[in-house]
């Protein structure tokens, strides 16, 4: 603007001079006149240039005012980007946390299915186990049988001894009467009772013990040792009926049961007592007579749900 006022009041001048050249040239003929003449000039073109300046001025105004609003508006501009900024940060941190609690979720997700996966894997495994299964797991091979893993009987030139026999007894005295609870099953003749190494059965009428172990003291005379085996199939073969009458499951047991002290297989019949009896023959009746029971098991854990229905129903549930 200063240079503009400048420039203008130069290019008066420069017109005065022009024109003060000009008179001069012609003030010989009147003197006075042009003397006015160039007053009246300089004052029109004072005029003009306060005229100007004036405008100049105004516009100067108007332009500082029009300045002091942009710059009003960039300040303003410039608090909002800052404002926009600092949010910005703010919701970059806010994002990188979720991120973070998303990673550790997404680990945490990934650790629970894995323990439900494993859950229900066991659950499945749980649900297809036989308890009395793993409780009394009997085993067996061409030779001789076993339960919970003690041997049962005496094979040629086997040496089993008789506290491995009474606690394979014990044995099956404990599994035959969780089996008969299991299935709301009650002797008419005898009750199981298990004692470990010195289980026997016991007759219901007179309440008299049969032992279910004997002594290699005893081993040719212990009539009731064999008294107390032949109770024990007798009992078995009673449990066999009872399942087959009430839950319709016949021809369960692979080796018929002949009681009181014999069972079958492939038209042989091997006796389960020791007088008068091989130890090979008196090991297979224990073998045939523990694979019997074993079918029983293997068919209580397939039917669950059966056998819980008629227990209901009987009311032992």
């Amino acid at each position: 603007m200063r240079r503009y006022l400048e420039h203008l009041t130069l290019a008066g001048t420069d017109g005065r001079n022009r024109r003060f050249d000009n008179d001069a040239s012609e003030v010989s003929a009147d003197p006075a006149d042009d003397a006015d003449t160039d007053h009246d000039d300089e004052e029109a073109a004072l005029a003009r240039l306060e005229a100007e300046e004036a405008e100049l001025r105004a516009e100067l105004e108007s332009t500082g005012a029009e300045l002091a609003e942009v710059r009003a508006e960039a300040d303003a501009e410039e608090a909002k980007k800052s404002a926009l900024t600092a949010e910005h940060q703010q919701l970059q941190h806010a994002y990188s946390e979720l991120k973070r609690q998303l990673f550790l979720l997404d680990e945490e997700l990934s650790a629970t299915r894995n323990q439900q996966a494993y859950a229900e894997s066991e659950l499945n495994r749980l649900q297809n186990t036989s308890v009395l299964g793993a409780a009394f797991h009997i085993w067996y091979d061409a030779h001789i049988a076993s339960i919970g893993g003690f041997r049962m009987g005496r094979p040629a030139g086997g040496q089993i001894d008789w506290a491995e026999l009474n606690a394979g007894w014990g044995q099956c005295a404990l599994l035959l009467q969780a089996v008969s609870h299991r299935l709301g099953f009650a002797s008419t003749v005898y009750t199981v009772v298990p004692c470990a190494s010195q289980s026997e059965m016991r007759l219901l009428a007179t309440g008299r013990s049969l032992p279910l172990y004997s002594s290699h003291g005893r081993l040719f005379s212990d009539s009731a040792f064999d008294s107390g085996m032949s109770a024990y199939l007798s009992c078995v073969t009673e449990l066999l009926a009872f399942v087959r009458d009430r839950y319709g499951k016949d021809r369960l047991a692979p080796y018929p049961l002949h009681p009181p002290k014999e069972i079958e297989d492939s038209g042989q019949r091997f006796a389960i007592v020791r007088a008068g009896n091989k130890d090979e023959r008196w090991t297979m009746a224990l073998r045939l007579m523990l694979l019997d029971i074993k079918m029983l098991q293997a068919w209580m854990s397939t039917e669950p749900e059966l056998l819980q229905k008629k227990r209901q129903t009987s009311g032992l549930a």
